[in-house]
């Protein structure tokens, strides 16, 4: 299963470029929140952010069952 993380468009002179973006799993609102707030608090990157798996980002976090 994925789900849609972010859509970005762009133009470029009489193109427009739709940019998608899947994650695997399933969309959890809390771990969306959990995530946001680590990037603005600078718990992870912003390159962590798109390589880590939930799974990994869970564990990184302490969330749930990875305390």
């Amino acid at each position: 299963m994925f789900y849609v993380d972010s859509v970005e468009h762009t133009f470029e002179g009489d193109t427009q470029r739709i940019y998608i973006t899947l994650r695997a799993g399933y969309f959890n609102s809390y771990l969306y929140y959990r995530r946001q707030k680590a990037i603005e608090e600078r718990d992870i990157g912003r390159k962590d952010y798109h390589t880590m798996s939930d799974y990994e980002l869970r564990k990184e976090l302490e969330i749930g069952r990875y305390r």
